[in-house]
C-alpha cells in the first residue's frame, strides 16, 4: 500500500482497502491491505461475511471483513487495527449462534416450517431458514424483505448439502442510496428451528456481531490477553496461542 493512501497519485486518487479474514477455529488471522485507483461511490463501504459449518468432522468459524475508503489518509489501517480488537471479543456471539440452531446429540430433526410458515412432519431430516432482501427492477433502491422457511431444502450451490451450518453477509456504504443490505440463511437440526421468531433471533445476534466501536488505537488487546501490533504489510497472519 503506498504511503499516506488515499492522496492524489499522479492524476488519480487512490481508494483504500483493508480485507483480513479471523478463523475462530484455527484462532488465525489473516490480513491483505492495499490501494488501487477509485472507482467507489461511496466515501466507505463495508461488508461482513460469517460463515459456519457445525460438523463435527470439519467444524468452521469463520468472519472476513471487507472495508475501502477514501475519507482519510490510511483510513484502510487505522479501521484495522480497531477492528481486530472487537472481532475477538465478538466471538461468544457465533457460538450463540452455534448453540441456537445446533444439537451435537441429535443428527436431524422431527418437524419443521416450510414455504408456507406451516409446520410439517421433516422426519429425519434438517431445517432451513432464510432472510433477506431484494431489489425489484423498476426501483432499484428499495430493498424489499423476504424470509423462506424449508424442510430438506439444498439449492446446488448451497454449502451445507445435508449437513447444518449458518451464513450471512451485511454490506453498506456511506453515504448510501440504498441503506444496509443483510441476508443470512442457515440449516439447523433442532425441532422446528426455522420459526420465524428464531429467525429474528439470529438477526440480532448476527447485527449485536456487526456493532463495532470506533478504533482508537494502533495497538489492540485481544480478550485472552494476547497483544496485537497491527504493521504495514501487504499481508500478514497472526497466530495466537490460547
Amino acid at each position: 500500500m503506498p504511503d499516506n493512501c488515499p492522496k492524489a497519485y499522479g492524476h488519480t486518487f487512490l481508494i483504500c482497502h483493508s480485507d483480513f479474514q479471523i478463523d475462530y477455529i484455527e484462532k488465525t488471522i489473516n490480513v491483505n491491505m492495499y490501494a488501487e485507483e477509485n472507482t467507489l461511490t461511496n466515501e466507505e463501504h463495508y461488508r461482513m461475511d460469517i460463515f459456519s459449518s457445525f460438523d463435527q468432522s470439519n467444524e468452521q468459524i469463520t468472519a472476513t471483513l471487507k472495508y475501502s475508503c477514501t475519507v482519510i489518509d490510511d483510513c484502510a489501517r487505522t479501521y484495522a487495527e480497531g477492528k481486530a480488537k472487537i472481532l475477538f471479543n465478538h466471538q461468544p456471539i457465533l457460538y450463540a449462534i452455534k448453540d441456537n440452531l445446533y444439537n451435537l446429540k441429535s443428527s436431524n430433526v422431527q418437524q419443521c416450517y416450510d414455504l408456507e410458515n406451516k409446520t410439517i412432519d421433516c422426519i429425519n431430516g434438517l431445517c432451513r431458514a432464510e432472510l433477506g432482501s431484494y431489489l425489484q427492477p423498476d426501483d432499484p433502491f428499495t430493498p424489499i424483505p423476504y424470509y423462506k422457511t424449508y424442510c430438506d431444502y439444498y439449492p446446488p450451490d448451497d454449502p451445507f448439502q445435508n449437513k447444518t451450518g449458518f451464513m450471512s453477509t451485511n454490506t453498506y456504504g456511506i453515504p448510501s442510496e440504498i441503506g444496509i443490505f443483510n441476508t443470512l440463511h442457515y440449516v439447523c437440526n433442532k425441532n422446528l428451528c426455522n420459526n420465524y421468531g428464531n429467525i429474528q433471533f439470529i438477526q440480532k445476534l448476527v447485527d449485536d456481531f456487526n456493532k463495532f466501536d470506533k478504533p482508537t488505537s494502533a495497538t489492540t488487546t485481544i480478550s485472552s490477553g494476547v497483544t496485537i501490533t497491527m504493521t504495514l504489510l501487504l499481508f500478514m497472519k497472526y497466530f495466537f496461542n490460547y
